[in-house]
């Protein structure tokens, strides 16, 4: 959301439950409730453990630059140290210590000045250049990882996976309408008060199943 006085919230608590609602500022804060539920501390270990084991057996076995496997990803490298942050700072501002996020307009504008920050192009139509940090991007399916490279011997960070764990590993025991705040079952797909469509979600136990 691009709305200053609007935000999403996540609230986590020390014993794994959370709390995520939509916030909007003004005389007097309206919340509206979109989901709770709890964080499987098990689940979110074991996959943390693996993305761990995967980065360890990476170091060991690095590619090189003109592997097969980059061939059609692209590299966005910044064409310097500080190009990073500024693009950071200006596509994902920090306001009244609440991060905005870029809505769809913004994107569009962030893709037609990609180059002004960062060196762009596929693998071999920057095997030259001189890097140590990149962004890769697979047009496929819109993932995004991270390239360390040194010296033509390169490591690829599973940054899409890393992103995933926190979330997966929720336990949503209740979700609300996201349009008037009434809870909405699971297994439901319509809000039983206004009747939007909702997007019906598997219980915890068929997931388990």
């Amino acid at each position: 959301m691009n709305k200053l006085d609007e935000h999403f919230t996540l609230s986590l608590k020390d014993d794994g439950s959370f709390d995520f609602h939509h916030t909007k500022e003004g005389r007097e804060k309206t919340y509206t409730p979109l989901a709770k539920g709890r964080i499987d501390l098990t689940r979110l270990r074991e996959e943390a453990e693996k993305w761990m084991q995967n980065m360890l057996n990476i170091s060991r076995n690095p590619i090189e630059l003109t592997d097969q496997s980059l061939q059609n990803l692209i590299l966005l490298i910044p064409k310097t140290p500080e190009s990073l942050v500024e693009f950071y700072k200006k596509y994902y501002p920090t306001v009244r210590r609440k991060q905005i996020y870029p809505d769809s307009k913004t994107q569009k504008v962030m893709a037609k000045n990609l180059q002004h920050y960062f060196l762009v192009g596929y693998a071999d139509e920057v095997a030259g250049e001189e890097f140590a940090f990149a962004l890769l991007f697979n047009p496929e399916d819109e993932s995004m990882n991270i390239l360390l490279n040194n010296n033509g011997k390169c490591w690829i960070m599973d940054f899409t996976t890393l992103l995933s764990i926190l979330p997966n590993s929720f336990e949503i025991e209740s979700r609300y309408c996201y349009r008037c705040g009434t809870e909405v079952p699971l297994t439901s797909g319509w809000c039983p008060t206004c009747k939007k469509r909702i997007r019906k979600m598997q219980t915890n136990k068929e997931k388990k199943e």
